[in-house]
């Protein structure tokens, strides 16, 4: 039986030094000149819903042009500064590649194009080529997008598929639980182990692959 992991990115894979929150901003800024944004906490949310709170919009002109803006910010400024690998995330998703008990996909509040962009300068975007993912280009937040994604492959299967969200924030536990699925917390966003506590295992980082595959396989939904 295949267990489909659902990495989530920002402070589980990557941390971009806080560029992705500037690039935001700085498209904002351009978008609407001259009108001030309050400072939002973005762990754990969408890009869509971070929008919709600070515009008071929803899908449709604006939102694409700030999406536009939003992806040429980003990568001007992960060229320039790019994301760094955390702990053990290269050498995991080398052995996910290469175990056969477990299939790569992404649950991420980021857009799509922005997680394209985040892998790329990170240097993993080579695992994660046409894999199952959920993006915050249209949702509010992330309490769904796994379920989404674990039905279409358990369809594609005929049903014989677990599931984890390896995620770094209680918004990716409601994730897992809202897909039926198991959550592995890691502790690498700033999330404390009493605010995880809720979820399946957790872990400081990534960085002991052994355990972590074992993990990922025992406790799978």
């Amino acid at each position: 039986m295949t267990v489909l992991v659902l990495l989530d990115i920002d402070g589980t894979l990557l941390s971009a030094f806080g560029e992705g929150r500037l690039a935001y901003y700085e498209a904002l800024s351009s978008l609407f000149p001259g009108r001030e944004w309050p400072w939002l906490e973005m762990a754990g949310r969408t890009d869509f819903g971070i929008w919709c709170e600070l515009t008071g919009l929803a899908e449709g002109e604006e939102w694409e042009s700030f999406k536009d803006l939003y992806a040429r910010t980003m990568e001007q400024r992960l060229a320039h500064r790019p994301p760094e690998r955390l702990p053990g995330v290269e050498s995991l998703c080398r052995a996910l590649a290469k175990d056969p008990r477990f299939q790569i996909g992404i649950v991420t509040g980021n857009l799509e194009e922005g997680t394209r962009i985040k892998l790329r300068h990170g240097g993993l975007h080579h695992w994660f080529t046409d894999v199952p993912g959920a993006y915050g280009d249209g949702v509010h937040d992330k309490d769904g997008q796994a379920r989404l994604v674990v039905e279409s492959e358990r369809a594609g299967c005929g049903g014989s598929l677990r599931a984890v969200v390896v995620g770094d924030t209680v918004a990716d536990l409601r994730c897992a639980r809202g897909a039926g699925a198991a959550c592995l917390a890691v502790l690498t966003g700033g999330g404390s182990e009493e605010e995880l506590a809720g979820a399946d295992a957790v872990f400081p980082d990534l960085s002991d692959t052994d355990s972590v595959l074992e993990t990922l396989h025992r406790i799978a939904r």
